[in-house]
């Protein structure tokens, strides 16, 4: 039991230690940053610039296709399309750019400052989830630190990007579901879950992974489990049949992809390896690609702490089943099976990991609570602590 507990402090300390030091890599926030990831033609720069002359060229990042659907959220005018390589696929993230078209008044030119506004007020929504959490659960104060320092999400709060707004909601939605909630608790907590995965759509794991755990370990009502499995998944799939309509039919992300690029070598299909090859395969041609020793450490650092979490969720898991180690569980396997680019770019896979991460701190937390009550029994029955 002592060890159990050692190891928890380990990975809560550690991990925020890590993800703090990993957080000098934030990014600088650029307000418009647009034309150089997208490479663009001359004539698309021009019809870029003429929403705002400021635009230009400083690095690449997926948040400035945020940028460009905000202009037109729900695809009225489709003057921007030419400009997207997969419109299907950017537009499925739906609602970071809508809040901010919403926050903006439509302007183009105040875009960029509600983007980042919104990923601020989201980032500090988690962590008020995050802290009621811990109360709720009789959790160590660390949890919080460990959120607030998650490198992956102040990462994606500079770049403006997704991650922080599906977060928070999931975090929402947790809080509201759980615990002895009545209909109309629950009933904010699946619609939690449900933006959270127009945000972003891989967070469909932590309901889908909620309603698996109450159903299968709490013996709750399949009724309810399904519920929640629909409340969550519909709006996305409303979402999606209304993108197929207005938008073109496009190709899987993966295949508009170069063949020569990362993502189409080695084994596996798409974004999908064999468990942990993919990690390993992409971690190790970084060393060839990676062009400084800082972007080496960092590439390399970000994998073995995620093999190393997957296989503690795994071991803590088998030891003592609860529902933070399930959540924690199901992300290291959604984890452990992605390969791409992502591996051997620091700041890709800072962004996936966000989850795993967040869930880890919550599992360590809970594990500390766990074998402190436990011990507390053991000595009011008179034994010797473990």
């Amino acid at each position: 039991m002592r060890r159990q507990r050692h190891a928890a402090w380990v990975v809560l300390i550690g991990l925020t230690a890590f993800n703090a030091w990993h957080s000098q890599y934030r990014g600088i926030w650029n307000p418009v940053s647009v034309i150089g990831s997208l490479n663009l033609s001359a004539d698309r720069v021009e019809r870029l610039r003429t929403v705002d002359p400021s635009l230009r060229s400083n690095g690449s990042y997926d948040g400035q296709f945020f940028y460009l659907i905000a202009l037109d959220p729900l695809l009225v005018h489709k003057t921007w399309l030419p400009l997207f390589s997969d419109p299907v696929y950017r537009y499925q993230r739906a609602l970071y750019p809508l809040l901010a078209h919403a926050a903006a008044l439509g302007r183009a030119r105040a875009l960029p400052y509600s983007l980042l506004g919104i990923n601020v007020l989201f980032f500090l929504v988690g962590g008020w989830a995050v802290h009621r959490l811990a109360r709720r659960n009789g959790w160590s104060r660390w949890v919080l630190a460990g959120y607030l320092a998650n490198t992956g999400l102040i990462f994606c709060v500079f770049r403006t990007l997704a991650e922080p707004v599906a977060m928070a909601l999931c975090l929402a939605g947790i809080l509201a579901w759980r615990g002895h909630a009545g209909r109309l608790k629950r009933a904010l907590g699946a619609g939690c879950f449900a933006l959270g995965v127009l945000a972003r759509e891989p967070f469909v794991i932590v309901p889908l992974s909620v309603a698996a755990w109450e159903w299968i370990a709490e013996k709750r009502s399949l009724r309810r489990a399904a519920a929640l499995v629909i409340a969550t998944v519909l709006p996305f799939l409303i979402w999606l049949s209304y993108l197929h309509v207005r938008l073109p039919s496009s190709p899987p992300y993966y295949h508009a992809i170069d063949s020569g690029s990362i993502v189409e070598r080695g084994i596996g299909f798409g974004r999908l390896s064999i468990p942990f090859v993919g990690i390993v395969q992409e971690s190790l041609s970084g060393l060839r690609e990676l062009s400084t020793s800082t972007e080496v450490k960092r590439t390399l650092s970000l994998s073995a702490v995620a093999i190393a979490l997957c296989v503690w969720a795994a071991v803590t898991f088998s030891r003592r089943p609860s529902f933070w180690g399930f959540l924690c569980l199901t992300q290291a396997g959604f984890v452990s099976v992605l390969r791409g680019d992502i591996w051997n770019y620091h700041a890709g896979s800072a962004r996936v990991l966000i989850t795993l991460f967040v869930f880890a701190t919550m599992l360590a937390a809970d594990e500390i609570a766990a074998n402190r009550l436990r011990s507390g029994r053991t000595l009011a029955r008179g034994e010797p602590p473990r």
